[in-house]
């Protein structure tokens, strides 16, 4: 018999779909049940029919396989030996750094103690990659680390490559090739190798930015970006596209600045925004909504506007990306990355295939809003 989905199932017991992936998982490893290919996962034949045998004599009624599955996960037989993978977790932690880094290691940390609390909970072991070398000293490249991980023999491999361009990953993801190597990526854009991966939605993102904006009145946007990078330029066709959705025209949205170089993930976003706001604050008045393309810029445009005796909320209204910490203390709005869901979604992908399951898979995730009062309230608006 065929299982349903983890979805109905979940909705079946009551459960999170996160407690029936773990159910299952182990089942697929003793042979209980099996993962064929496309089509779903099956009740292997003669396991079940043992287990069931045993289940009915205390109970009236027969179980359907699905609850047979859960039931063998709470009250396993004595002799049941689960196999253990080593799994192997590439990613970049500054942990020296008490900078803007900080931001960053927050939410790699916050992936990788995900992950590993999933892999753990079924007895896999992890093991940590560090691209960061040493302070001061340039990232090692992907290819290298995963390069070391091969060597070290892993059973799986979790690739975290946020802030690094997509084409860049897919570039070094091919030293996998014809290793038939269980991998996940959890990245900030979207692949097009054959590869399961996680990844955020930036372009909705820039759209949700901007969709707030306009329900609070704002007629004309700038887009506060001094430095390119592919997630910039997504924010932005959200932007954009949020302003089509309202009937605006395309000159409603302003970028600032014309001239902009590429953005380097050492360089301090504060002091960047500071710098750049000081001097569109010389050279043109406060619009009435302001996207910037991270929280670190926006935290430096308020303190520029702040010297020009502005206040976010009451002379124009701001949102950004990111939810950094100091967001809360200058009550800004913005953007939180869904770092939590990405972790356990891609431990998923990773488990799955390790016990043999298809597991091709594209998952695309949202931000959430943090509204705060630097948008004001929102206002009602014949655009929308």
């Amino acid at each position: 018999m065929m299982l349903p989905s983890r979805r109905d199932l979940a909705r079946e017991f009551g459960v999170s779909p996160i407690t029936i992936e773990r159910a299952i998982t182990p089942l697929l490893a003793e042979g209980v049940l099996r993962a064929d290919d496309r089509r779903g996962t099956f009740v292997a034949r003669s396991l079940a029919v043992t287990h069931a045998s045993v289940l009915e004599t205390s109970r009236p009624a027969p179980l359907r396989a699905e609850a047979l599955a859960v039931a063998h996960v709470l009250n396993p037989p004595a002799h049941t030996e689960r196999a253990t993978a080593t799994i192997g977790i590439v990613a970049s932690l500054y942990v020296f750094n008490r900078d803007h880094l900080e931001l960053h290691n927050f939410w790699i940390r916050l992936l990788v103690q995900s992950m590993e609390h999933s892999f753990s909970e079924l007895s896999h072991r992890t093991r940590f990659y560090n691209r960061v070398q040493g302070q001061g000293q340039p990232l090692l490249p992907l290819r290298e680390s995963i390069e070391a991980a091969l060597a070290d023999g892993v059973d799986a491999l979790a690739i975290i490559g946020l802030g690094l361009a997509p084409q860049e990953v897919e570039e070094s993801l091919a030293v996998l090739e014809g290793k038939n190597l269980p991998i996940v990526c959890i990245t900030s854009g979207e692949l097009h190798r054959p590869v399961s991966h996680v990844f955020f939605d930036n372009r909705a993102a820039g759209y949700d930015a901007a969709y707030r904006l306009l329900q609070s009145g704002c007629q004309d946007l700038v887009y506060f970006a001094p430095f390119t990078a592919l997630w910039v330029q997504e924010r932005q066709e959200g932007i954009a596209d949020a302003l089509e959705y309202a009937g605006l025209e395309r000159a409603a949205l302003r970028v600032y600045p014309n001239r902009i170089k590429p953005w380097e993930q050492e360089e301090d976003p504060q002091i960047l925004g500071y710098e750049v706001a000081r001097a569109f604050f010389a050279e043109e008045h406060a619009p009435s909504g302001v996207i910037c393309a991270n929280d670190g810029l926006a935290l430096g445009f308020l303190r520029a506007a702040d010297e020009h005796g502005l206040m976010a909320g009451r002379d124009f209204r701001i949102i950004s990306f990111d939810d950094h910490p100091d967001a809360r203390h200058k009550q800004l709005t913005t953007l939180r990355p869904p770092m939590e869901a990405m972790g356990q979604e891609a431990s998923q992908l990773l488990l799955r295939a390790l016990h043999g399951e298809q597991t091709l898979l594209q998952m695309r995730l949202r931000w959430h809003l943090i509204p705060r009062s630097s948008c004001g309230a929102p206002a009602t608006s014949s655009l929308l």
